[in-house]
């Protein structure tokens, strides 16, 4: 059902109204979380049927040719489903926060290049400096790629503090919501690889800084273009 339908039916409450019209204007996030759970599953039954290392090829970037080459930006690692629920999380906030201000293709170009961004960089040092067998793979730079790019394209919801005085957001949540996605994408630079640090696996944390990286060069390039 569209919006204009749902107006259209009267059976239907505001807030229902209001749900659908929110739904529809984030639907590409929407249906990229639903293929990234459709593909833990699949990476699930996999591993199930030929067990964890023989399905490495299939779902990670490794330094024999696979599947995983292309596969690498949309699996997540098995054995710890936080990885993925992380992910969604961070895709969810960042998604909603600047979907309904884009095009379709501009939304679509931004995360796709964030994501094979982030798994090329790090793959490339991998390669140049690691004599030894290394996996790359996860939705996560590209994620936090699309976050600092909504939060630099979307900073003027951050700036209407200077005239709090005379707006009337204050008892609008979705206002303030929206204040504290931008506000944290700021701080995910040094928050990430803070966690990466301690968390241990450089190949993480160069593909969540060169995909935070490419995002905040994009933000700037279309906002200021």
């Amino acid at each position: 059902m569209t919006i204009a339908e749902a107006i259209a039916d009267r059976s239907l409450s505001r807030v229902t109204v209001e749900i659908i019209s929110w739904l529809e204007r984030r639907e590409y996030t929407i249906g990229l979380a639903l293929f990234l759970t459709a593909w833990y599953l699949f990476q699930l039954f996999i591993v199930d049927m030929i067990g964890v290392e023989a399905a490495q090829k299939w779902f990670y970037f490794t330094p024999d040719l696979g599947t995983g080459w292309i596969a690498a930006p949309f699996s997540h690692n098995v054995q710890d489903i936080d990885h993925l629920l992380g992910n969604l999380t961070s895709l969810f906030l960042a998604g909603s926060l600047i979907e309904p201000h884009l095009k379709t293709r501009q939304y679509i170009t931004v995360i796709l290049i964030s994501m094979a961004f982030s798994i090329i960089i790090p793959v490339i040092g991998l390669i140049l400096l690691v004599d030894e067998e290394w996996l790359v793979a996860g939705a996560s730079g590209g994620v936090y790629g699309l976050w600092v790019f909504a939060s630099i394209y979307r900073f003027d919801v951050v700036q209407k503090w200077r005239v709090w005085i005379s707006v009337d957001e204050w008892e609008d949540l979705r206002y303030w919501f929206e204040c504290v996605i931008v506000l944290f994408g700021f701080t995910l630079p040094v928050v990430v690889p803070f966690v990466d640090l301690y968390s241990g696996g450089s190949a993480n944390s160069i593909s969540h800084i060169s995909g935070m990286a490419l995002g905040g060069v994009l933000g700037l390039k279309l906002k200021n273009g």
